[in-house]
């Protein structure tokens, strides 16, 4: 008896089920036809080719894997825009080292090199003129002949090794900023020799950073390049000092 009542209550369900599909013959069209439809609208967009894939890939400044150089000339503008120099010089470097041909990026560098090296002339000033500097004079014990009468300052003197540590520290930035200018201004002269005014720069550049010999080259070639320029005479005063300068026994009267 428990199979029979089994039986009947399966038929009864199915009975039912197909009793409401009779009743609404859209529900079995859309069972039938729509797994067709379903494929037909996706054939629609199908172009008979594999699409390239578009990936943005975020690579680690440090890596050996190529770079794109337009991203970081953008950044450097960004952040040179927004006043971070360190930065701006940092994607820069990136894009020359992928662009080492781009004359503009190369001249950018060499501008923001400098304009660090400057940006360090007001701390320098200030250690040096400042109170502090006085501090080695009047703190540094009294002494007649070979006896010390009033014992040097500690304290002071402690401040004053202080201030000299940061003066060294911020001359050799200074140096390292206005080196890495003058190589890229010869960089840049070596992409086009005979532009004036990449030799000026350099000259400027090379004279900041000390190196004598590669700023009156570098005056001279101006000179010669662009005999009529309105600077030219300022140029020539100049190759005159740095070699007076640099010739020993040499005065500039």
């Amino acid at each position: 008896m428990g199979l029979v009542k089994l039986l009947i209550r399966v038929f009864a369900l199915v009975g039912k089920e197909i009793t409401e599909v009779f009743r609404r013959p859209g529900a079995v069209l859309s069972l039938v036809l729509g797994p067709f439809l379903i494929l037909a609208v996706f054939g629609l967009g199908y172009q008979g080719f594999k699409k390239d894939l578009v990936a943005i890939i975020v690579v680690d400044p440090s890596s050996e894997l190529p770079q794109e150089a337009e991203a970081y000339r953008n950044l450097a503008t960004a952040l040179q825009t927004k006043g971070d120099i360190n930065g701006a010089v940092a994607a820069l470097e990136k894009y020359t080292k992928l662009r080492p041909r781009s004359i503009e990026g190369q001249t950018t560098l060499a501008g923001l090199y400098s304009s660090l090296a400057a940006k360090v002339q007001p701390q320098l000033q200030a250690i040096q003129t400042g109170d502090s500097a006085l501090l080695p004079a009047f703190n540094s014990g009294v002494q007649v002949g070979n006896h010390t009468i009033v014992e040097p300052n500690r304290v002071f003197e402690a401040v004053a090794n202080v201030q000299n540590n940061r003066l060294t520290e911020l001359l050799a930035r200074q140096q390292k900023n206005y080196s890495a200018a003058e190589k890229a201004y010869q960089r840049v002269a070596r992409l086009q020799p005979r532009d004036a005014p990449t030799q000026l720069g350099l000259a400027q550049a090379a004279q900041q950073a000390g190196d004598t010999t590669t700023a009156i080259a570098a005056y001279r070639r101006f000179i010669d390049l662009a005999p009529d320029d309105p600077t030219s005479a300022i140029v020539r005063q100049q190759i005159k000092a740095l070699r007076q300068a640099s010739t020993p026994g040499v005065s500039a009267g």
